[in-house]
């Protein structure tokens, strides 16, 4: 089987015109963008209400003026992380943030769209430095 028949058929084949048109959307979009929020789906995140994060995320996005300098989107699999509780990774920053409820996750899209200075409810588990990813001195392995 060659790899053009293992690919899944589109829901809609786009004109090159709407491909191009969608190609500059999607480009104005990535120049006003900020950070980009992935939030972990997995099972035991879903137990724990990440599924609820991402929701109140994207209604947030939507009624407070964030415009496109916050791209929210949820994995499709785990981040493996389960014991950082429902990790949300930020990039282009690489910080990793654990321990996430509705309302931390609110407070962190609010600090990193407003530049305010971030408190203790926000724990880093690891950030990107140097070329690698290095735990924080504060959480514990």
């Amino acid at each position: 089987m060659d790899s053009d028949s293992k690919r899944l058929p589109l829901a809609k084949t786009c004109t090159d015109a709407e491909l191009a048109q969608k190609r500059l959307k999607s480009h104005q979009r990535m120049t006003e963008l900020e950070h980009h929020l992935l939030i972990c789906m997995g099972k035991c995140c879903l137990k724990r209400g990440a599924d609820k994060i991402y929701e109140r995320l994207k209604h947030e996005q939507q009624t407070r003026n964030w415009g496109d300098r916050l791209r929210i989107n949820s994995t499709g699999e785990c981040m493996g992380r389960c014991g950082d509780h429902c990790p949300i990774a930020i990039y282009p920053e690489g910080t990793w943030y654990m321990k996430n409820t509705v309302e931390t996750a609110l407070f962190l899209a609010e600090h990193l769209v407003s530049e305010a200075e971030a408190d203790d409810r926000l724990q880093i588990s690891y950030t990107f430095k140097e070329g690698q990813f290095r735990r924080s001195p504060s959480y514990p392995l």
